[in-house]
């Protein structure tokens, strides 16, 4: 039986004033239990699509093979495999199949070899298909696309090709890419994850494809909610300021959380303003909302946060949460890192070498806690690909980075 996530409550200061407005900094913190239990998993309906463009030519197409191959090897006879290659055309090497027999499959994508173009969009309209022909309610599916280069050929639109691709997730098929390289677009692949109910990796090295398709793997195995969504309702005359996060809204104006995934932790990092209070009361309630994997039925919780009343000078002597602290100060750094990436867009690399290095007075700064030798180190490590020229890494390295900050993948 699937255990429900948790929610706890971790506010900067464990108290707000009754003489004074709080400015009340709070980390909401989703727990989902590991789940033991000796029941088989839920079968998977995965579908590869896999960049055959020129530049894949090399290390590249070499470890994107042993990647596929690392997946195919990790299946159970019960599992579905398709596997897709594209560049200016669309080839199914592998019809979705039950994976019974792996040495058919693994032959198959010994074959794959770099050649022309990049069909990105209608690649993956193919392997989406291949897993839709078998999208049963008792599976997880899911299509996953690795690419190196720029969508050239067929649909290049962004917004249209995320438009289908979220389509395609409210039926129950999510989408994960997977960038190799400097020249593929970063907002498209980002964008498709995102839309796709999936996740995105900006892969800086081949040799990281293995590694990366095991902690893909691992994630769908362990995925206990999809279409997560948490929505904020703020009482007694609190007011949402910030949600540090900066992520997308559903229709009904609810925050997109990441897929629930057993053993894993969601931070959510906000800011409310709370008026003057002559007693404890419910200040703002918080629904959580999914689709449960293994019912297949939406389940709903409510949380609802309430902390003591104290006088202002009271307050004052109360000690400050470090870890809230080190999040909020983490998240204001990727939105600094957005101002510098559009800086670079805008050509104006003087600006951007100033921003970063205004992160980096910010975060020395700061008291010292737990995650700041880490954005110090990315920092350093945006700065030094801007001065050797290397732009389209810094932009990558820029907005990956914030990916996994804002989603808790670190």
């Amino acid at each position: 039986m699937t255990m429900q996530p948790e929610i706890t409550f971790i506010p900067l200061k464990n108290a707000v004033a009754s003489d004074v407005v709080t400015e009340l900094d709070l980390i909401l913190r989703i727990t989902v239990p590991e789940i033991k239990t000796t029941k088989e998993r839920l079968p998977l309906n995965l579908g590869l699509v896999i960049d055959r463009s020129g530049s894949m030519e090399g290390k590249k197409i070499e470890y994107a093979r042993k990647a596929a191959s690392y997946a195919v090897n990790q299946l159970l006879s019960t599992d579905r495999i398709s596997v897709t290659i594209y560049d200016d055309q669309i080839q199914v090497i592998v019809p979705s199949t039950l994976a019974n027999n792996k040495e058919y499959i693994l032959n198959k994508i010994k074959s794959i070899t770099a050649r022309s173009m990049t069909a990105l969009y209608d690649g993956w309209l193919e392997g989406a298909t291949q897993v839709s022909k078998f999208n049963e309610p008792e599976r997880l599916n899911r299509v996953i696309l690795l690419s190196d280069g720029l969508a050239n050929v067929g649909e290049t639109n962004p917004d249209a090709i995320a438009t289908n691709v979220n389509g395609l997730s409210k039926h129950g098929v999510s989408t994960t890419t997977m960038g190799i390289g400097d020249d593929f677009n970063e907002d498209l692949m980002q964008g498709i994850a995102l839309s796709g109910d999936g996740n995105y990796y900006y892969i800086q090295d081949p040799e990281q494809l293995p590694n990366i398709f095991e902690n893909e793997l691992q994630g769908i195995i362990a995925t206990v909610g999809q279409k997560v969504s948490i929505g904020i309702k703020t009482l007694a005359e609190v007011r949402l300021v910030d949600v540090f996060n900066d992520l997308d809204k559903t229709q009904y104006g609810n925050y997109k959380l990441p897929n629930l995934i057993a053993g894993n932790t969601f931070d959510l990092v906000l800011r409310l303003k709370v008026p003057t209070m002559t007693q404890s009361m419910t200040l703002a309630d918080f629904r959580l909302a999914y689709d449960d994997m293994e019912t297949k039925l939406r389940k709903v919780s409510h949380a609802q946060l309430q902390l003591p009343v104290v006088t202002s000078a009271e307050l004052a002597t109360y000690p400050e949460n470090e870890e809230v602290k080190a999040k909020v100060l983490q998240l204001n750094v990727t939105r600094a890192k957005d101002e510098a990436i559009a800086s670079l867009d805008r050509g104006d690399i003087n600006d951007t070498r100033q921003r970063l290095y205004q992160m980096k007075e910010d975060i020395m700064s700061a008291p010292l806690c737990y995650s700041m030798p880490e954005e110090m180190e990315e920092v350093d490590d945006l700065l030094e690909d801007l001065e050797v020229g290397n732009q389209k890494s810094m932009r990558k390295k820029a907005s990956y980075q914030n990916y996994q900050k804002r989603r808790n993948r670190q």
